[in-house]
């Protein structure tokens, strides 16, 4: 959830396994490890919080997104849909609201700055 509203839903092994949202990405790369001898990349959210009374036209992550796509997002909120195949879901399926396409995030190339 991000700014009251569903961005991923799925049971806990679906979400984690991948995460399809960039936010849910970049919270699980900041769960500390006591492994030292991993690295991990975490992935900084850019900017504030935007204003739960007043929110961010289109997705409501396109301001603080890692991997924002430009104007769709900007302009179009994503719908929740079946995460792996972008299709109307129905109560049971794993979710996920993103314009981004259904595939690992973290094999995406990160933009924006």
């Amino acid at each position: 959830m991000y700014l009251a509203e569903l961005i991923e839903v799925g049971s806990a092994e679906e979400v984690f396994n991948p995460p399809h949202h960039p936010y849910t990405e970049a919270l699980l790369s900041s769960i500390p490890t006591l492994d030292f001898g991993e690295r991990r990349e975490r992935i900084p959210l850019r900017g504030s919080m935007p204003s739960l009374s007043e929110p961010p036209s289109g997705c409501r992550f396109h301001t603080r997104c890692h991997r924002t796509l430009g104007d769709i997002c900007v302009e179009q909120e994503p719908p929740l849909q079946e995460a792996a195949t972008g299709q109307p879901t129905n109560a049971t399926s794993r979710r996920g609201s993103c314009s981004r396409p259904r595939r690992r995030t973290e094999a995406a190339t990160p933009t924006g700055g």
